[in-house]
């Protein structure tokens, strides 16, 4: 089974080896497009992420803020109506 494994390896390696040479290329210089495409995919998604969490973050703020401002308000509503005076005749 390893055996197996390694042959698969080693015949993957030649493939891109040989690949690369047709081309007048280094297989390195073949293969560092594709991982520098994979990385900046992998960091546009990690941020996409992180603007994610930030905005979930900043919406539960303001929610909570608005909440305590309509609790507030709503106090001094309730206050203003029992502090009232009657209306004189």
């Amino acid at each position: 089974m390893q055996v197996t494994k390694t042959l698969i390896a080693l015949t993957v390696a030649a493939g891109f080896a040989s690949a690369a040479f047709a081309q007048n290329a280094t297989p390195a210089e073949t293969v560092a497009p594709a991982v520098a495409e994979q990385k900046a995919a992998a960091d546009k998604k990690a941020d996409h992420a992180k603007h994610d969490v930030k905005a979930k973050k900043e919406k539960k703020h303001h929610e909570a803020k608005a909440k305590k401002e309509a609790a507030k308000d709503e106090g001094k509503a309730e206050v203003a109506n029992t502090i009232a005076p009657a209306p004189a005749k």
